[in-house]
């Protein structure tokens, strides 16, 4: 006659469940290990994590295993759900489905909760740096010189993000995706220009606003399409705030009369970074390719770009809702200097390198 038992410990009472089998005999002994009547709070949590590390391993008694604790982890901490002692072979999968309707049970409302109330929980963030995803592979393919920048910004923002007290995952995944509307139109962006060939010469520069303006517009699209989260599409509508593109505005005014030229059709359409993470994201895409130019990086000249390019946008107003400080503003730019600087740093030339410059 069997005996019913239950598969799940609970650590406020633990008890142990000894089951043994053996060939041609069947038979449940339960044993109960010693407790104390009142366990302090430090026992308690001594054998939770206990429980909590154990995992399922088979023993090398025939015919059994030894169930350890299993575990799952979901939004709301460590439970345990397996039992511990020697049991039949038989159980483990009772275990294990177990195991997975108490998991489904606890993501499908996490997914839902996301999806109702706009939110994004670490696991999605996780989730958006694999860079196995669609939207990051067709970036990488199609435009590999704008997916270097991202990982390249990625790194910078999650460090200075860090010095101030920001979200570093959260400023990561915003940089990751911040420019992914720039596949429709790769050839356009300096980064992924080849040789000396450059489309604008050939267009008038108010075309090349457009096209520029136009990979914002494109991103959000994008995003909306894959379906991602509302904080990727604040990126890619606030990394550039409500700037101007200077060069093309000042390239219009050499070339047209300055009554003809209106300053508003070289200005991104906003808004201005809400955040933190998106006003670091800003300013790290406006100091990076600025020292990346430089002819001569050296350590006073990248200080002073970085310097100059900050305080800039912080007098334009672009920073002014993003919660930054001034104390923040100051540990920015020396981690900034500091990064830049051994990113952009000189290199010694190689033997044979100088005659070949000569030779040229």
């Amino acid at each position: 006659m069997g005996i019913p038992y239950s598969t799940t410990t609970f650590i406020n009472n633990p008890i142990t469940i000894v089951l043994t089998a053996s060939t041609g005999i069947k038979e449940v002994v339960w044993k109960k290990m010693e407790t104390y009547e009142k366990p302090t709070w430090k026992t308690k949590f001594r054998s939770w994590l206990n429980e909590c590390w154990r995992v399922l391993r088979v023993t090398k008694k025939p015919g059994t295993v030894e169930f350890q604790t299993i575990v799952k982890v979901s939004g709301l901490g460590i439970v345990v759900i397996g039992c511990r002692g020697y049991g039949n072979v038989r159980i483990i999968p009772f275990i294990l489905v177990n195991g997975y309707y108490h998991i489904e049970g606890n993501i499908h409302p996490t997914i839902f909760g996301e999806n109702i109330f706009h939110l994004t929980t670490r696991f999605t963030l996780l989730e958006l740096t694999d860079l196995n995803k669609p939207i990051l592979k067709r970036v990488n393919m199609e435009a590999p010189g704008t997916y270097h920048h991202s990982m390249l910004l990625g790194n910078l923002v999650d460090a200075v993000a860090t010095e101030v007290g920001a979200d570093a995952l959260k400023a990561r995944v915003m940089a990751y995706y911040h420019d992914v509307g720039k596949i429709f139109k790769p050839e356009y962006y300096v980064e992924n220009q080849e040789g000396d060939l450059n489309p604008h010469e050939k267009i008038t520069p108010q075309m090349s606003s457009l096209i520029l303006l136009s990979h914002v517009k494109d991103g959000v699209e994008l995003a909306k399409e894959e379906k991602l989260p509302d904080l990727v599409m604040d990126a890619i509508k606030q990394h550039h705030g409500t700037t101007v593109m200077a060069f093309f505005y000042q390239k219009a005014l050499e070339t047209d009369s300055h009554s003809s030229v209106n300053k508003d059709d070289f200005r991104y359409p906003g808004p201005k970074p809400t955040s933190k993470e998106a006003a670091i994201l800003m300013l790290s895409d406006t100091v990076e390719p600025a020292c990346r130019s430089l002819k001569d990086p050296t350590p006073t000249s990248i200080r002073n770009t970085v310097v100059k390019l900050v305080d800039g946008r912080a007098r334009e107003g672009q920073l002014d809702n993003s919660g930054l400080t001034l104390n923040d503003l100051a540990a920015i730019k020396e981690k900034f200097i500091s990064i830049l600087t051994g990113m952009y740093h000189k290199r010694i030339a190689y033997p044979g390198q100088e005659k070949d410059k000569e030779s040229k």
